[in-house]
């Protein structure tokens, strides 16, 4: 369902101390992401939802970040017809609150409809987003448009009738 490949050179910029205290690097994977699910919206991109397994890594107590050679984290898709994917990682920036972010994450590989690769550049949590335009949306404003200019043409027409009628009476 989801795997991730480790570089090599993962802990080549630890210090002494930080190398001594590292005793394992968990893993784990999430079909069920009610721990990560927010809701993010941007008026360029549209709506986001996780369409792969969750899939975490981590040295407990050693924050891995900016590293030299990227791991990679092979994903099945869940939603089969997806068009725009995204890799993202858990981002807990001091500062921000909480979110999926697509910065230091990018698609190495995707075979349509079936998997997706991503490489990144952090040791945290990973998932794969499909970003989409609710087109059900879309059609909804064009027909309340339509009702409403619709209905604001008849009622100008009822008030001249009625100005007239009152003028000759």
């Amino acid at each position: 369902m989801a795997s991730i490949s480790l570089p090599r050179s993962l802990l080549k910029h630890l210090k002494d101390e930080e190398r001594a205290c590292i005793s394992r690097i968990t893993f784990f994977s999430m079909r069920d992401d009610k721990l990560y699910r927010v809701k993010q919206k941007s008026n360029t991109q549209g709506n986001t939802k996780i369409n792969s397994y969750v899939l975490a890594a981590n040295v407990p107590n050693v924050p891995i970040k900016k590293l030299d050679e990227p791991l990679n984290i092979t994903f099945n898709l869940i939603n089969q017809n997806a068009s725009n994917l995204k890799c993202v990682y858990w981002d807990e920036s001091p500062g921000l609150s909480p979110r999926w972010s697509p910065n230091g994450c990018k698609v190495s590989k995707y075979v349509p409809g079936k998997q997706i690769i991503c490489s990144c550049n952090y040791l945290t949590s990973f998932a794969v987003m499909d970003v989409y335009q609710n087109e059900g949306e879309k059609e909804n404003v064009n027909d309340l448009s339509i009702i409403s200019n619709t209905g604001c043409g008849i009622s100008f027409v009822f008030l001249v009738l009625t100005i007239i009628i009152h003028v000759c009476f």
